[in-house]
């Protein structure tokens, strides 16, 4: 197999309404995850996980930027290209 692997995960035109359905409910998702990795680890080792609470800020301030870019586009009535790539790598483990 392949060392890098790519997907298309999102790819299309949307109006600013549909990009933002598709793209909260990504970011909500992942919100989510780091919420439960922190609440884990907090219950498990009594202790926050930093890296989860710092993603979850990042995507928060993403949010708050895609909420800007998708209220420009409905003002001026402009649909949005979308293109999302995930790329995946091997790499060895550190364990």
């Amino acid at each position: 197999m392949e060392k890098k692997q790519n997907y298309t995960l999102i790819e299309g035109t949307f109006t600013p309404a549909e990009a933002g359905r598709v793209l909260f409910d990504l970011i909500r998702s992942k919100i989510s995850y780091h919420s439960m990795e922190n609440f884990s680890a907090r219950e498990r080792f009594g202790k926050d996980e930093s890296h989860s609470e710092k993603r979850i800020k990042s995507l928060r301030q993403l949010q708050n930027s895609l909420k800007e870019v998708f209220e420009f586009a409905e003002k001026n009535g402009l649909n949005l290209k979308i293109d999302g790539l995930i790329e995946i790598s091997f790499i060895e483990s550190q364990s």
